[in-house]
């Protein structure tokens, strides 16, 4: 994206998709004129907030989207079922004579 500007590039949203898209016209005279032109799109990862995304351009014309990813939620379950083997009492069994 180096050839492009800042106020040539747009970047929205589509519910969870990302949206880049850059034109730029370029005129060399009267008969002539170049465009060049792009639109990228791609998912946002699942959980992050289209309004959580930070972009910016760069001086070396790299764009860079950032966005915190939600926290996974932990379920956490501890289930005992009974003492572990070296704390259970063992009963001795005397022999009968």
């Amino acid at each position: 994206m180096a050839k492009f500007q800042p106020e040539e590039l747009e970047i929205s949203f589509d519910k969870n998709v990302v949206v880049v898209e850059g034109k730029r016209e370029t005129i060399k005279d009267a008969n002539n004129s170049f465009t060049n032109s792009f639109v990228w799109r791609f998912s946002l990862p699942a959980g992050v907030k289209p309004d959580d995304v930070v972009y910016d351009l760069g001086d070396d014309g790299v764009l860079r989207l950032s966005a915190p990813l939600p926290q996974p939620k932990l379920n956490v379950q501890t289930v005992f079922s009974g003492l572990p083997q070296k704390f259970k009492k063992e009963k001795k069994i005397k022999p009968k004579n």
